[in-house]
């Protein structure tokens, strides 16, 4: 029996002492007789003094079970970080909050309702991961692959979407994201960036922040073009 059942082992022991112990308290205090006062107050400081052993043990155990999913938190973290290729990633219930994700390889990443907000994903591959309704607000995804994720209800609200790819051609089939109600309100996206076909029909590519992107043929400001006429 490893510590932590140990000690909520002996909670319960404490409880269910304590619990006795005020009941024999109760049932004795309206004795007239001096002797039986005198139980009834021995039971009580010994039910009280049970219960608040027992609230120290639970302390205890809160205390160990938060250290004990700290150090497994922080060794998921750990290995995530120098893991180059995890295709199928999927979080968990880990956070991935201040996670450098940047260059890693996660195809086909289940990452759907995911808090994103601070995460690093410079050349990040995401192409074909569920992106559904995740928070990826500011987030820095520099020259990503997104190609064939989805993006359905995901907030991209003041990402830096330059060089992302959204659309691609591999071996031979086209690969596009999805971005049906996606948020992207104050993005940044440049001439590199590659969109979807028929991306600028829609009333959302007018919230795109295009910035300049140095070319070997010049500054270009453009917020991207649409696959298959992408830079």
């Amino acid at each position: 029996m490893n510590v932590v059942l140990a000690t909520e082992a002996l909670v319960s022991v404490l409880l269910a002492l304590g619990a006795g112990s005020l009941l024999l308290a109760f049932l004795h205090a309206g004795h007239d007789e001096v002797k039986k006062r005198e139980r009834a107050q021995v039971w009580g400081a010994l039910g009280a003094g049970l219960l608040t052993g027992a609230a120290v043990a639970i302390g205890v155990v809160a205390l160990q079970n938060w250290a004990t999913n700290s150090a497994a938190d922080a060794l998921w973290r750990a290995s995530v970080e120098t893991a180059a290729d995890i295709p199928g990633f999927s979080p968990g219930n880990h956070s991935l909050r201040g996670l450098d994700l940047s260059g890693k390889q996660l195809r086909d990443a289940n990452l759907r309702g995911a808090d994103l907000r601070g995460v690093q994903l410079r050349d990040t591959d995401l192409s074909g991961a569920d992106l559904t309704g995740a928070d990826l607000q500011g987030d820095v995804m520099y020259s990503a692959a997104l190609y064939g994720a989805v993006l359905r209800n995901a907030d991209l609200r003041g990402a830096k979407l330059q060089g992302v790819q959204f659309a691609h051609q591999q071996d031979g089939q086209f690969k596009i994201a999805d971005l049906r109600n996606a948020k992207l309100a104050g993005a940044y996206a440049n001439a590199q960036t590659c969109w979807p076909p028929r991306f600028f029909k829609l009333r959302v590519s007018r919230e795109i922040i295009p910035v300049p992107w140095y070319g070997p043929n010049g500054t270009i400001t453009s917020p991207g073009n649409e696959f298959p006429h992408c830079i």
